[in-house]
């Protein structure tokens, strides 16, 4: 017994030899345009009939209408989806629409909807960025932690502030552990001491 899987499979594969058979007796005809021939010993030596080649495609023609309208209805409402503009086009008088027309018409024009910006509310300043370098003394200054060991294998945890412009170690807290109350102790020790820095 033949699954549906199986005659999807099997009407894809019959599809791509179609397609691959047309695109050889093209190339077998227009080779034989270069040199004296005809178009029938061609479609014979490749085992097609003459029709495959000389058959025009009228699936352009008939989507021609509807990709204008879709153009037109995006153009209007650029925040609307295929999905949309298929109930639009429906409304409008299209009568029993196809969805997945549209969408492969939609595809085909290489529509998109827009992504939304992000707005800024009123009145808030925009974020301070940081420096990428240091100009002067105690401009930026940068904090961070090391962890090591003792000989008898107790872990240690050292933190250790720096300034950026003439790297100077104001100061290195070592500890066993380091809370952010010990963090904020220390820095406030080095504000008393060397001014706060402007970033």
């Amino acid at each position: 017994m033949v699954t549906p899987d199986q005659k999807r499979q099997g009407a894809t594969r019959s599809a791509k030899a179609r397609r691959t058979c047309k695109a050889c007796l093209q190339s077998v005809v227009l080779a034989g345009q270069a040199k004296p021939g005809s178009q029938r010993r061609a479609a014979r030596v490749v085992c097609l009939h003459r029709a495959t080649l000389r058959r025009a495609p009228t699936q352009h023609q008939k989507d021609g209408p509807m990709k204008e309208q879709i153009l037109h209805l995006s153009q209007h409402h650029p925040r609307f989806s295929y999905r949309r503009i298929h109930a639009l086009l429906c409304r409008a008088g299209a009568g029993a629409l196809n969805i997945k027309r549209v969408h492969r018409l939609w595809k085909a024009t290489k529509r998109q909807v827009p992504p939304r910006k992000k707005r800024r509310p009123r009145g808030e300043k925009p974020p301070q960025r940081a420096p990428q370098q240091a100009l002067y003394p105690g401009h930026v200054w940068s904090y961070d932690f090391v962890h090591d060991q003792c000989h008898s294998g107790a872990k240690l945890k050292l933190l250790c502030v720096n300034d950026e412009f003439t790297r100077q170690c104001h100061a290195i807290e070592v500890a066993a552990s380091l809370t952010s109350p010990d963090v904020q102790r220390v820095l406030e020790r080095l504000f008393e001491w060397h001014g706060a820095p402007d970033f």
